[in-house]
């Protein structure tokens, strides 16, 4: 595979470097001087040859590979997903939110909501029911408060700490009935070999089963062995996230000769087999 590619198409990343190079060059030396027209018209065409590498990046894809049958979400279901909640899938949002979590900027935490649900829940459950109905969310509904946690303890540095967000609880009511929702088709667009984030499943079976694969790479097979990495931390904003999808789903289907597919995403692994 490794060969093939760079008869078909070259080795685009290492191009593209060179003319990402070669630009930033000629871009300073025309920042030396403006006013020097063929230095400028330098700059031009190797910025010229720089966009074109860039589109052939991109493009460097058969849509014939992606051409097959895979499970998607019926129309019934996709109604059923924009029908306006109901008062019981509300409350049951609700107390299923955590009593003790940190408030948001309006203050209440989720055992207020609790212990004063026969309160407030019908002007609650109105003012979802409208928002929901509207697609419009109020100002202020979604604010939340950034706060850095230490990692390590006598932290000093922003690297020592981990930003997260306290969101409102009323908001927090709208992604747990999202989610709940999407919890029941998600099945059909998630292959049961991914395990991470999804409820259920474990992601520390795949960590097992992926050093077990890697030892079996040895043993000698028909069909020969063929494991794959790839490593797209430094490039969330060049990478085919279209592509990666396809890719995997095709794996799911390629059993026969391929033991792993593995893509390493800052610290988060996703692991396909």
């Amino acid at each position: 595979m490794k060969g093939w590619n760079l008869r078909v198409f070259g080795n685009i990343h290492s191009r593209l470097k060179q003319d990402q190079l070669r630009f930033e060059t000629a871009a300073r030396i025309s920042d030396e001087d403006p006013s020097d027209m063929d230095k400028l018209n330098s700059m031009k065409a190797v910025m010229a040859v720089l966009s074109e590498m860039r589109l052939q990046q991109e493009e460097n894809i058969d849509g014939d590979l992606f051409d097959y049958e895979h499970d998607s979400i019926s129309a019934e279901e996709s109604i059923a997903m924009d029908i306006i909640p109901t008062p019981d899938e509300i409350r049951q949002a609700v107390f299923d939110l955590g009593a003790d979590s940190a408030p948001g900027p309006d203050g209440f935490s989720g055992c207020f909501y609790r212990h004063c649900w026969d309160i407030i829940q019908e002007d609650l459950i109105k003012d979802i029911m409208h928002c929901w109905n509207s697609g419009h969310i109020p100002n202020g509904v979604n604010s939340s408060l950034i706060i850095l946690l230490a990692k390590v303890r006598g932290a000093n540095t922003l690297h020592n700490f981990r930003q997260i967000g306290l969101s409102n609880f009323f908001f927090k009511i709208f992604t747990k009935i999202l989610a709940t929702i999407l919890g029941s088709v998600l099945d059909k667009m998630v292959s049961e070999e991914q395990v991470a984030f999804m409820k259920g499943r474990n992601i520390h079976e795949n960590i097992s089963l992926a050093s077990e694969m890697v030892n079996e790479l040895h043993i000698k097979r028909k069909d020969g062995n063929i494991g794959l990495k790839l490593d797209i931390s430094q490039a969330f904003d060049t990478v085919s996230w279209s592509f990666v999808l396809e890719v995997s789903v095709i794996m799911d289907f390629m059993r026969i000769g391929v033991l792993g597919f593995l893509i390493s995403c800052n610290r988060l692994e996703s692991l396909f087999f």
